[in-house]
Parts: C-alpha cells; structure tokens; sequence
C-alpha cells in the first residue's frame, strides 16, 4: 500500500481541527498521524480547580505527550472554587508546559507565594503574550518578579490588579527593573496601571509600545499615564483612553498634545468621559 505524503494528512487533520470526535480517531491510526492531531486537541487547554486533578493525572503518566503541545494556556481559579491553595499548588506543576505561546490567569492569588517566581516563570521561554485578570499580588516586587520572568513579552493585558503594599509608586532598590525590549501592546483596565505605567518607565531600557489601550482611569493615574506617553514618543501609533472624569480627561489631554507635537504617526484616540 502506497505511502500518503505527509503534507495530504496534515492538510486533512487540520481541516478536522474543530472536530474533537474525529481528531481523536485520526490520533489512533498511526503514529506518524499523532503529533498533527495533538497540536490541534491540546493547543489550547483552560484549567479550573474542577479540572486539574484529573488532567494532572493524566499528564504525570509516562505515556503522556500532551505537554509539548500546549500553546496556549488559560487557568482560572473560579470564585470559591479549588479553596485558598488551589493555584498555590497548581503554579509550579504549569512549568511542564514549555512551548507555551500565550497565558492567561484569572482570579490568581499569588499572596500565599513566598519564593521567588521569576524562576517558575522563566519556563515558558516561549512566552509572548501574558494577561492577568483580577490577579492579587503580595506587593508591587512580587508582581515585578513575575514580570521579570517573562523577558520576551510582545503583549501584557491587565484587569484590576491588587497587591497588599502600598509601595508602587516609590521606585526603590528591591524593585527588580523592567526589561521588556520586545514588548509593543499594552492593554490595561481598572486598578494597577499608574504603578505598571511608572515601572515600566523607570526599566532599564523602556519599551517601545506601538499600542496602547488605557481603560477606566482613575485621577491619580493620570500624571503616571501622562509621564509614561512622553516617553514612548515617535513610538506609539494606536491609543485608546477611556477615562472615569473630566479631570482625568484634561489632566491626560495635556499629554497628549505633547505626543502630536513630536509624532507624525497616524494615533487612532477614543477618550469617553464616564459617569
């Protein structure tokens, strides 16, 4: 029986890359058809406290190839759910994941971490795109390790990120500088974005965003905003600002015409003035 080129059963499996069904029966014809139809069943994987044990059972087995896979990974600690410890214990266990692309952590509360998580996150060396939803951190360093961790970000979104300290805004010595060459799109809604503003504005060589998206402004994050625009310059080509008041409007407006002055790139600006 003649031999079907590789290139026709790849161009097949990835037709069938919505069909979970059948994907799973392609991976059982042979073994030269298995790593196609892994890349499509574990691509993506989403983790919640309901899941894991199950799943981690599953990827400790010596016959497991899910691993290398996994591109993009979302863990979602659901409110109540998988108790105080739930992503304490799971955090470690994600380093098998090394060609992770893109992650995702929602409701993560890294306060219980006592050790240092560059080192965990620095497996995922293949890490571009990083967003925390509803992340609490012990203090601003803490958040700024994980950060550290991730050398290559090209994208990093946040939604109201809280940390116990109130130390972000003094930039001391045991904060871990930023070092992020690569990273191009911001997009940052609610609480924590003057203090991620303002480190990534003091790193050792500021990033050179190409987007920016600033959502649900409060006034006191209006002159680390305005502080971090002047810096980016002749960089910046798409940004988005929604603001909570006229005073955040005006106070980031001043800002802004200090970009046009010294920008001859097209800036796509939406500023809404919320109630």
């Amino acid at each position: 029986m003649p031999q079907i080129p590789s290139e026709l059963t790849d161009a097949i499996v990835d037709h069938l890359h919505a069909d979970k069904h059948s994907l799973t029966a392609c991976s059982t014809v042979c073994r030269a058809w298995l790593p196609r139809t892994r890349h499509h069943t574990f691509r993506s994987l989403h983790l919640k406290p309901s899941t894991t044990t199950r799943f981690f059972d599953l990827v400790d087995s010596p016959l497991s190839t899910i691993a290398p896979y996994v591109q993009h990974l979302d863990v979602i600690r659901t409110y109540g759910g998988g108790g105080i410890s739930w992503f304490t214990d799971v955090l470690p266990r994600l380093a098998i994941f090394t060609a992770v692309q893109s992650t995702t952590l929602t409701l993560a509360n890294f306060v219980p971490l006592e050790e240092g998580l560059t080192p965990v996150f620095a497996t995922f060396q293949l890490l571009t795109h990083l967003g925390l939803d509803r992340c609490r951190f012990k203090s601003f360093a803490q958040f700024a390790d994980v950060m550290c961790g991730c050398p290559n970000l090209e994208s990093f979104a946040s939604i109201d990120l809280t940390w116990s300290a109130d130390d972000a805004f003094s930039y001391s010595t045991h904060l871990k500088p930023s070092r992020h060459p690569q990273l191009r799109t911001l997009n940052l809604c609610g609480d924590g974005k003057g203090a991620v503003l303002n480190w990534l504005r003091l790193g050792q060589s500021p990033p050179r965003i190409t987007e920016l998206v600033i959502t649900l402004i409060h006034w006191e994050d209006a002159k680390y905003i305005g502080a971090f625009l002047r810096v980016l310059g002749s960089s910046l080509m798409h940004l988005e600002v929604d603001v909570r008041s006229d005073t955040a409007v005006s106070s980031v407006s001043s800002s802004l015409l200090a970009v046009f002055s010294s920008n001859h790139h097209l800036l796509e600006i939406n500023s809404t003035a919320l109630p």
